[in-house]
């Protein structure tokens, strides 16, 4: 691992911004957009860390022709890891690498290939000097649009007039739609947190399901927030993304992840309680137990690669396999290690239950004479909340050629299918990590058919079931139903047995006088 630059001259800066590159990035417009911030220059520092031995020319020329006009350089840390072609890259081993060499009381950490306004670091300054005990995320809207490759630095307002795959209102999705509270949001876009805090619960985890496309910042989100931090999402500051060839992880090598491109350990956290990571990054331990206060040239370092792990990202491709997945209208494929199954389970025995699940969707479609059927696999503004069926904008069906019908029909079941068994994994991968934090029963409160599918798996797990479910029936299976008001005199592990609308389930379940760290959701 070397520098190749390294900017003395800003000592004190008040925000770290790390980059991260696996000899990927096409483009390095974000230097640019950074160095025409509404804040001195002095004020934040940008580190630049490639993880294999590519030099950029066009970095290179940057810093030149800076030192030649007497300018601020177009960034402060350049580092090269010099990693083996043959290990494979790992975004939080860079993340950890720069958590050492940074000296500002804030980091930020977001998509190196992003677009950001000339407020962005004012933003967030402004944010940390108001909230302490934070995490605060930025979304991002992406265009669809190819017309911005080979990438011609457009302006924002330029982008937002493009056709964007996540833009409501002028506003990233995420912000607007919180029926699927991990998956609209883009938790890759940008973190920040202060540096202290990420340091205090170990850094990144550095354990092997995180290398490759299934990762990024959020899984120390996910253990701040087990620490005590309070998550926010930014509500007038995003990030934007133009289009680029391989942007949805085609052909990438990933870890577990729950389907949707969310990786599972990461997950898992919010259920279990975790605060430190599986794999801890020696150089950084070294740091949380203040045993090396020293700059980064010292041994601590040299220390920093030292990852317990390292071997492991030699890619066996033996030991993986190609497993396809639909992003958007458009099918992509992740190469997974063959003990990672996601969504592959043959559930005959549940069949049942899932006959009955495509039922109540079924039932609710035609009711309604709609069709769920758009781009996505996720549910639009226009999609009511009390849908069971989450996935695909409303749509008449009048004025439909069969042609358009038929194609229609066929994206709904596949569709149907996908979300039944997502739904039936995430009902398993639950009542999986309770049972690893020796949770011995739990309470349901939410819809009856997904009762129904942890009932099933709760048998497998050895945790016993105890049923509240506010509605008017008496009995599900041979458990009885009660009102929610007994939930308060309930001690246990509360599961939210819905996907849609979680965020008030979970707001009633509080307002009920339920602590809050009993509650769990299937996300």
């Amino acid at each position: 691992m070397r520098f190749i630059f390294n900017n003395s001259n800003n000592i004190f800066p008040k925000v770290s911004i790390i980059l991260v590159d696996w000899s990927c990035r096409e483009s390095f417009h974000i230097l640019h957009y950074l160095n025409k911030q509404t804040v001195p220059r002095d004020k934040y520092e940008i580190i630049w860390i490639e993880y294999f031995n590519k030099k950029a020319n066009e970095i290179e020329s940057w810093i030149e022709k800076c030192h030649f006009y007497n300018k601020p350089p177009v960034l402060d840390k350049w580092l090269i890891m010099d990693m083996p072609d043959k290990f494979y890259y790992h975004k939080h081993l860079m993340y950890n690498i720069g958590i050492m060499v940074s000296k500002g009381t804030i980091l930020t950490i977001c998509d190196s290939d992003a677009i950001v306004s000339p407020t962005f670091i004012e933003t967030i300054i402004g944010f940390f000097n108001k909230n302490s005990d934070v995490v605060l995320h930025m979304d991002e809207i992406r265009s669809a649009e190819t017309k911005f490759y080979p990438f011609n630095y457009p302006d924002i307002d330029e982008i937002l007039r493009s056709k964007c795959s996540n833009l409501i209102n002028g506003k990233p999705k995420g912000l607007v739609d919180r029926s699927f509270p991990f998956h609209f949001p883009n938790y890759g876009a940008c973190f920040s947190a202060c540096r202290q805090d990420i340091i205090d619960i170990g850094g990144a985890d550095e354990h092997i399901d995180y290398m490759g496309h299934i990762c990024g910042p959020y899984e120390m989100t996910f253990r701040l927030i087990n620490a005590g931090k309070k998550e926010i999402w930014h509500p007038k500051e995003w990030l934007c993304h133009t289009w680029h060839p391989g942007q949805s992880g085609d052909n990438n090598y990933a870890g577990p992840h729950d389907g949707r491109h969310m990786s599972q350990t990461a997950l898992s956290i919010r259920k279990t309680g975790r605060v430190f990571p599986l794999v801890e990054n020696p150089a950084v331990r070294k740091l949380r137990i203040k045993k090396d206060k020293k700059n980064p040239e010292s041994p601590l370092f040299s220390l920093a690669l030292s990852i317990a792990e390292q071997d492991k990202l030699r890619i066996d491709v033996k030991k993986y396999t190609g497993v396809k997945y639909w992003s958007m209208d458009k099918k992509i494929k992740m190469m997974e290690h063959k003990n990672n199954s996601h969504l592959g389970g043959k559930y005959i025995t549940i069949l049942p239950i899932i006959i009955k699940i495509y039922w109540e969707i079924l039932f609710k479609v035609f009711r309604e004479g709609i069709l769920l059927t758009q781009k996505s696999y996720f549910p639009s503004k226009n999609v009511s909340k009390g849908s069971l069926e989450k996935g695909f904008d409303s749509k008449p069906l009048k004025n439909k050629n069969i042609k358009t019908l038929f194609l229609i029909i066929t994206k709904f079941f596949r569709h149907l299918n996908f979300n039944t068994l997502y739904t039936i994994e995430r009902c398993r991968q639950c009542l999986k990590d309770l049972n690893s934090i020796n949770v011995t029963e739990v309470a349901l409160f939410g819809i009856r058919s997904i009762n129904e599918v942890l009932i099933f798996f709760a048998m497998e797990y050895s945790i016993k079931i105890k049923v509240f479910y506010n509605t008017t029936s008496k009995k599900l299976k041979d458990f009885d139903i009660l009102p929610l008001e007994n939930l308060k005199d309930y001690n246990g592990k509360i599961i939210i047995a819905s996907f849609d609308n979680t965020e008030g389930l979970t707001a009633l379940l509080k307002g009920a006088g339920i602590n809050p760290k009993m509650i769990v959701d299937l996300w």
